[in-house]
């Protein structure tokens, strides 16, 4: 049960890791999608490489969204999030979500309506809004009757509009989302050593962050940028002896 919890996060590395979210959300008795969640539901948030390339796929399922590095960003929701708990406490849960969107990095999907352009091949187009589908199941009609599923394979979509709702615009919440980048010399490593993770038993230390190659084919150069290695003698080789002590 999750009466007690105000938060649940998820970091997503891959875009496997996507099911097992939405299964652990699904455990928890909370409603995957976003605006089936009441008051009473936790606010859920995620971040990672996965949602700072693209969000969008992920929309529906999170109320907040982490864009870029989160070393300070995380800490900054959290404090702020507490605050907002123990001044506000009689927001709603929409009220909330647009106080937090406030925080430099933070984006709440919620607030943005898309309108995305479906193309073809002869280069004609149309515009498709991502709610369309919701709109069209409240109309009674069922679900394979709705734009996106009659998109032909050769189809292809891209943003045409991103419009800030009213009430977030009233309530100052910007309309664009800065990405966070973490400006420090002391890059990522493990926490938690376990035989249950991915990787059995195995400390990781972030050597790097980005890369100076810039290969066009290659995500991890342009989604973790500007390029950042760690302090050598402060912060690589402390990590290295932390994971020595605790790993075979």
């Amino acid at each position: 049960q999750h009466a007690h919890v105000d938060l649940l996060g998820f970091s997503l590395s891959w875009e496997l890791d996507y099911v097992n979210m939405l299964q652990m959300i699904e455990s928890l008795q909370i409603p995957k999608l976003t605006q089936e969640r009441d008051e009473q539901s936790p606010v859920i948030f995620g971040g990672g490489p996965v949602l700072s390339a693209n969000p969008e796929p992920f929309a529906e399922y999170f109320d907040v969204i982490f864009l870029g590095d989160g070393e300070e960003l995380v800490g900054d929701f959290m404090a702020g999030f507490q605050k907002i708990k123990a001044e506000k406490p009689e927001l709603t849960r929409r009220q909330l979500l647009m106080e937090l969107a406030k925080i430099p990095g933070v984006y709440v999907p919620q607030l943005y309506e898309i309108t995305y352009h479906e193309g073809d091949r002869d280069g004609h187009s149309k515009p498709k809004s991502k709610s369309s589908k919701k709109k069209f199941k409240d109309q009674g009609q069922d679900e394979s009757s709705t734009p996106s599923s009659s998109a032909s394979p050769s189809s292809s979509y891209h943003i045409a509009s991103i419009q800030l709702a009213e009430d977030a615009v009233s309530a100052g919440v910007p309309s664009i989302v800065q990405k966070r980048t973490f400006r420090g010399n002391q890059l990522a490593s493990s926490t938690i050593v376990t035989e249950f993770s991915a990787w059995e038993n195995i400390y990781m230390v972030e050597a790097v962050r980005s890369c100076p190659e810039m290969c066009r084919f290659c995500l991890a150069s342009y989604v973790t940028l500007p390029f950042r290695a760690a302090d050598v003698e402060n912060a690589l080789l402390p990590a290295i002896e932390r994971g020595l002590s605790v790993t075979d």
